[in-house]
C-alpha cells in the first residue's frame, strides 16, 4: 500500500510498485519536497546522480507546504528547483536530493515524475535485491526518452544509466535508433492509415481484444464493411503526405476472398508508388493462394505469418487453430510472391519451456522472414488466461514477475497481430512531450528492390522433426536440473511467473487447477536468446515497445534484414506522424509537432455500437485535423 499526499503523481508511483509484485503489500510513504534554486542547473538535472542524504524525521506527507509543487508556480522561461524525496518503507525513510531546472511546466512536471520514480525504484530495488533490466522507466517508448537526449545534444547513455538501465537495453535503444535511420522522420502532414478488421478463426487465450470468432460475428461483415468504406470516404480529405497503410485485426485473411477483396479494393486508390502497404494475413490456416493473389493484385507490399510459437503443444494451449506443419505451410506459400514477410514469436506463452522458444527462435530463423518480431506475453483484462485465473495473484514476499493487472488500461494489445497494431497508447512519462529535431528524411522506398521471398527448401512435411523439449509424449517444461514446481501458496521467495500446466506435461490434475512456474529468470535466457541468434543470423532491432507489468518487466522488439524495416511501426512507436485508424477498436492520433504534443480519438470497441457511431466518428475526426 503506497500513501502520499500528493495524488497526482501516486499513478506514476505505482507503476514502479507493480514493477515489484508483492511490493503493493508492503506500507510505503511517499513524500516531495522542493525548494527554489537562483541559478539554474546547466544539465536540466539529468545527468545528476541521486544520492541519499541523512534521513528526516517522521510525519512524512503530513501538512508538507509542497503537498502540490505545481500548483501556484506559473514558471515561464528557464526554472530550477531543488527536490527531496523521501520514501518511508518499515519505518525507516530513505531521502534523494537533486538538482533540476526546466524551461516549460510541461518539462518540470515530467523531470518531478522521473526522479520520484527513481527514487521508489531504488528502495526496492534495494529492499528486494533485484534489478530489473528497464530500471525505473515505466512507460511505453524508451526510444522516445533517448530521442529527446540526443535532440538537446547529449548521449542519452549517460541519463539511462542514472535511470538503471542495464547496459544491454541501453545498447538495444542505441541499435534501435540507427535502425531507424532513414525512416524516422518528424514532419508535418506525414500519416499513416490503419485499417481494423476485428475478426477472428479463434480466440487465443492471452488475447484482450475484443473479438469472437468469425462464426459468430460473420453476420456484421457486409454491414461492417459499409461502415468501413463511408469512413474512409470522410478520411480522405484529410490525408496529406500518406507514408503507409495497415490493414490489420484481427486476422484480415479469416475473411472470405470477396470481401477481402472489397476491403483491398476501398483502399486501391490510395495506393501510391512509394507507399508502404501491409496486410497482416494472420494465422496460417487461414492462408490460401486466392488471398495471397489478391494482394499481389492490389499493391500490398508486406505480409504477417503469425506464429508466435513452433510448439505444436503451446499452440494448443493457448487456443490457435492451427499446428507447427501448417505455419510452414503457409511459408511455402508465400514463397512466390514479392512480398515482405514479418513472423511473430511470443516468449513466455502458456508452460513453454525455454528449450522450445529457442526452437521457434531457430525454425523462424530458418525460414529466412525479413522480419520477426518477439513480444514478451502480457495478460490484460479480458484475456482468458486472466480471466480464468490461470494465472494467480503475484506470490506473498516472491519476486515474481507476473502482475494480476497487467496493463488493463492500456491500447496496447498483448501481440497477437504481428506486433505492429496501432492501439497503443502514449507512454506516460520520462520526456514523452519532448520536442524531438527531426531525423534524416527517408530516402527511397523501404524495402525496393526487394527479391522473393526464398526460405530455404522445406521438403515432406510429414517428416519435420520435432520441436524441442519433447521426449515422446512428455514435455520438460524447464532445462535440465530445473524440474517445474508447483506451488499453491500465497508466497514464495524465488521469484516465479505462475502458468498452466500442459496436459502431457508433469504434474497431476487439469491445466486449470495444476500450474508449473516459468522461473523469471528463464524468460530472460529466452529474450537474451533471441537477441544473440537474431544479431548472428543478420537482424537487426529497428523498433520497440514495453506493455506495463509485462512479464519479467521485458519488452516487444521488431527485428529486421537490412532495408526491411516497416515505415509504419517506425511511425506508430515513435508517435512522429498522425495517425488515421478507421473501424471499431481502433485510435486515431494527431500529433502536433510544434507544440510536441498528441490528440486522440477512439472508436467503439465493439462492432454492433461502432456501427451505430460511424456517422459521429466521422464528423469527430473532421473536427480533430480541422
Amino acid at each position: 500500500m503506497l500513501t502520499s499526499t500528493h495524488k497526482w503523481l501516486e499513478p506514476e508511483l505505482m507503476d514502479v510498485v507493480r514493477l515489484f509484485p508483492s511490493a503493493e503489500e508492503l506500507v510505503l510513504s511517499y513524500l516531495m519536497e522542493i525548494s527554489p534554486v537562483f541559478s539554474p542547473a546547466p544539465t536540466c538535472g539529468e545527468d545528476s546522480k541521486l544520492s541519499p542524504v541523512p534521513t528526516c524525521g517522521g510525519g512524512v506527507g503530513e501538512g508538507s507546504p509542497h503537498s502540490n509543487p505545481l500548483l501556484g508556480r506559473g514558471t515561464k522561461g528557464v526554472g530550477a528547483l531543488l527536490v527531496r524525496n523521501t520514501i518511508l518503507l518499515n519505518g525507516a525513510a530513505h531521502t534523494f536530493e537533486h538538482t533540476l531546472s526546466f524551461a516549460t511546466e510541461t518539462e518540470k512536471k515530467s523531470l518531478l515524475k522521473r526522479y520520484a520514480k527513481l527514487a521508489l525504484y531504488e528502495v526496492l530495488s534495494n529492499h528486494f535485491q533485484k534489478n530489473l533490466p528497464w530500471g525505473s522507466l515505466t512507460g511505453i517508448r524508451p526510444t522516445r526518452l533517448a530521442y529527446g537526449e540526443l535532440e538537446k545534444g547529449r548521449d542519452f547513455r549517460a541519463l539511462f544509466e542514472e535511470l538503471k538501465v542495464s547496459k544491454e537495453n541501453t545498447e538495444l535503444v542505441a541499435r534501435v535508433i540507427e535502425g531507424q535511420r532513414g525512416i524516422y522522420e518528424r514532419k508535418e502532414g506525414n500519416v499513416d492509415l490503419y485499417v481494423s478488421l476485428p475478426f477472428c478463426p479463434s480466440k487465443c487465450s492471452y488475447c484482450s481484444f475484443i473479438t469472437a470468432p468469425i462464426g459468430k460475428t460473420r453476420q456484421f461483415v457486409p454491414a461492417y464493411l459499409d461502415a468501413l468504406e463511408r469512413e474512409l470516404e470522410g478520411a480522405k480529405p484529410l490525408i496529406k503526405n500518406l507514408r503507409s497503410v495497415y490493414v490489420g485485426g484481427g486476422t484480415p485473411f479469416v475473411l472470405d476472398p470477396p470481401d477481402l477483396e472489397r476491403t483491398l479494393k476501398m483502399l486501391a486508390p490510395l495506393i501510391k508508388e512509394g507507399v508502404e502497404y501491409t496486410v497482416e494475413a494472420g494465422r496460417p490456416d487461414v492462408f490460401t493462394p486466392e488471398k495471397l493473389d489478391l494482394c499481389q493484385k492490389y499493391g500490398v507490399t508486406r505480409i504477417c505469418i503469425n506464429a508466435q510459437s513452433f510448439s505444436d503443444r503451446t499452440l494448443e494451449a493457448i487456443g490457435r487453430k492451427h499446428t507447427r506443419a501448417q505455419l510452414y505451410e503457409a511459408f511455402e506459400m508465400a514463397k512466390p510472391y514479392p512480398f515482405t514477410v514479418n513472423c511473430d514469436l511470443i516468449a513466455g506463452l502458456t508452460g513453454e519451456s525455454v528449450e522450445e522458444f529457442r526452437s521457434s527462435v531457430e525454425e523462424a530463423i530458418a525460414l529466412s522472414p525479413e522480419n520477426i518480431t518477439v513480444h514478451t506475453l502480457c495478460l490484460k483484462k479480458g484475456a482468458k488466461l486472466k480471466e480464468e485465473r490461470l494465472l494467480p495473484p503475484p506470490l506473498e514476499g516472491g519476486r515474481g514477475v507476473g502482475s494480476p493487472t497487467c496493463g488493463e488500461n492500456s491500447k496496447l494489445s498483448p501481440a497477437p497481430t504481428c506486433g505492429e497494431n496501432s492501439k497503443l497508447s502514449p507512454a506516460p512519462t520520462c520526456g514523452e512531450n519532448s520536442k524531438l529535431s527531426p531525423a534524416p528524411t527517408c530516402g527511397g522506398g523501404v524495402g525496393e528492390g526487394a527479391t522473393s521471398f526464398s526460405p530455404p527448401p522445406l521438403g515432406n512435411l510429414s517428416t519435420l522433426p520435432p520441436p524441442r523439449g519433447w521426449n515422446g509424449d512428455v514435455l520438460f517444461n524447464s532445462p535440465a536440473g530445473c524440474e517445474g514446481r508447483r506451488d499453491r501458496r500465497r508466497g514464495t521467495a524465488d521469484g516465479v511467473l505462475a502458468v498452466p500446466a500442459a496436459k502431457t506435461g508433469r504434474g497431476v490434475g487439469s491445466p486449470k487447477n495444476t500450474l508449473t512456474l516459468l522461473p523469471d529468470e528463464h524468460l530472460a535466457e529466452m529474450i537474451a536468446f533471441s537477441r544473440e541468434a537474431l544479431t548472428k543470423a543478420g537482424y537487426e532491432p529497428y523498433y520497440l515497445y514495453r506493455q506495463k507489468y509485462m512479464a519479467g518487466a521485458h519488452e516487444n522488439v521488431g527485428w529486421t534484414k537490412r532495408g526491411y524495416a516497416s515505415v509504419y511501426n517506425v511511425d506508430v512507436m515513435e508517435e512522429s506522424a498522425d495517425n488515421l485508424a478507421i473501424g471499431s477498436n481502433a485510435i486515431t492520433k494527431r500529433v502536433i509537432l510544434n507544440e510536441g504534443r498528441i490528440e486522440r480519438l477512439g472508436s467503439p470497441k465493439d462492432i454492433p455500437t461502432y456501427l451505430e457511431k460511424v456517422e459521429k466518428l466521422i464528423e469527430e475526426k473532421n473536427k480533430l485535423f480541422s
